[in-house]
């Protein structure tokens, strides 16, 4: 790995790890007058944050999707109250 590709790895995981506030001046301090380095960095931390949204998504519609599959079938089990039984047998 160049040693270019090294540093933008490093400037970007420090940047990741930084409250979104904090980031453009870290940037700035850190490429400093590389503005070609500063967008390159910029360029990942929103294509991360935009990564990291559509996971998110995903798996809050999967949880939903099962949680709604798992009620229909909850209530679609008949229970025998007669006898004592009860949901869970």
């Amino acid at each position: 790995m160049t040693s270019r590709w090294k540093l933008l790895e490093e400037i970007f995981d420090s940047a990741l790890d930084l409250p979104e506030r904090e980031r453009q001046s870290y940037l700035m301090d850190a490429c400093g007058e590389d503005e070609e380095l500063r967008s390159e960095v910029q360029s990942l931390i929103e294509y991360a944050a935009s990564s990291e949204s559509y996971l998110q998504s995903m798996v809050q519609a999967t949880v939903l999707d099962f949680r709604a599959n798992f009620l229909a079938k909850q209530e679609a089990r008949p229970i025998d109250t007669a006898n004592g039984g009860t949901i869970d047998s």
